[in-house]
């Protein structure tokens, strides 16, 4: 079955998870990802690079690990379960679509810094009006006697703001070519990202582009890419998505674990709000539909891996995951009550994840819409 594992992917996760319990206890989620937080740590992202972590699945002759994707979706499932600053998704997408897309030379130039840690980039692709829509994006690029020139606005770029390296999706405007679309690799001193206010303080970015100008190997495989640029994109986004299905897989169990701890210790009216029913049956809930989830998520991974049509697993997936994550931090903070607003817990930060997740690399909407079109509705 697609959602088995082997012994040495569980063995991989539990190498992973006992990292992350040693370099990246809860209080340190709370400093780096709380109000007054950067939202991203570089000690402990430089040393997941150096574990190999960000480049888990990329080429070995440009420093990666050549893993698949499963075994990276186990990566992620311990991040979720420990609120890793979402700097290292931000990375670990752009690595994958580099490794897609870039020619060897420009592979060359852009991962060995990103895998080893000095560097960050990220993925720009929404606009203010169509965040998984690409056709109605308008960003495009025209061609100029030294190169490109790029014009237009993203929204919702993550870790823009720090990111030494931004790759921006936008459509091929040219006169002289057949139109299609690129992803080009820009420094970010041709940017002025400007931080947008957003829920739980994520380190979103809007970028404003007017007539930035690109050299002619900005474009990542050059010519030949534009063609297929914007599928590759699309099984990029794929892949991503259900990585990101895994660490919201983490992020539940996270939710679910520490507030069965809770409940078993808070005492009220001389005993432990977890010996009356209804904090038992609303647990129960949560781990009943864990189980289905998390069949959901393995199985869209694993088909994923293999190169199969995800396009029903994955809205399943992200669906059913979307929903789950945020009823349990709802069920959660009944449970706990007010303390589960103070920051010392940290709970609220699993709160604030869950709603982001749930919107990103497509929200409940698009999704469900991409599942009755498949479903010929």
């Amino acid at each position: 079955m697609d959602t088995l594992l082997s012994n040495d992917d569980l063995a991989l996760e539990q190498h992973c998870a006992k990292v992350l319990e040693q370099e990246w206890p809860i209080s340190e989620a709370i400093r780096t990802l709380g109000p007054d937080g950067s939202g991203h740590d570089d000690r402990l992202h430089r040393m997941l690079a150096s574990a190999g972590w960000i480049g888990f699945s990329s080429p070995a002759e440009f420093g990666g690990g050549g893993m698949g994707l499963v075994e990276l979706g186990l990566v992620y499932r311990a991040a979720g379960y420990r609120l890793l600053p979402a700097s290292f998704y931000a990375s670990v997408h752009a690595a994958l679509l580099i490794d897609c897309l870039a020619t060897r030379e420009q592979a060359s130039a852009l991962l060995p810094p990103l895998l080893d840690g000095s560097s960050l980039a990220c993925v720009a692709s929404a606009e203010p009006h169509a965040s998984d829509t690409p056709a109605l994006w308008h960003t495009a690029a025209r061609r100029t006697s030294t190169g490109w020139s790029l014009s237009g606005h993203k929204y919702f770029v993550p870790f823009a703001g720090i990111s030494q390296t931004v790759l921006i999706v936008c459509a091929i405007r040219d006169a002289w070519e057949n139109p299609g679309w690129g992803v080009f690799a820009v420094p970010q001193d041709k940017l002025q990202p400007r931080l947008q206010s957003t829920f739980g303080g994520e380190k979103f970015y809007e970028l404003s582009l007017k007539d930035v100008e690109l050299g002619e190997d900005a474009l990542l495989g050059g010519q030949d890419a534009i063609a297929i640029t914007l599928s590759a994109f699309a099984d990029i986004q794929e892949s991503a998505a259900c990585l990101q299905i895994m660490e919201m897989i983490g992020g539940i169990q996270a939710v679910l674990d520490r507030t069965t701890e809770y409940v078993k210790e808070r005492i009220v009216f001389g005993k432990p709000v977890g010996a009356n029913q209804a904090p038992q049956h609303m647990l129960a809930n949560i781990f009943i539909t864990l189980a289905g989830a998390r069949v959901a998520a393995l199985r869209a991974l694993s088909m994923k891996a293999k190169g199969q049509d995800v396009s029903r697993a994955l809205p399943l997936a992200k669906l059913a995951v979307g929903k789950l994550y945020t009823d349990a931090t709802i069920s959660a903070h009944q449970l706990w009550g007010s303390m589960g607003y103070a920051r010392e817990t940290g709970l609220y930060l699993w709160s604030e994840r869950a709603k982001v997740t749930d919107a990103t690399f497509g929200s409940r909407h698009y999704h469900r819409q991409a599942l009755l079109k498949q479903l010929a509705f």
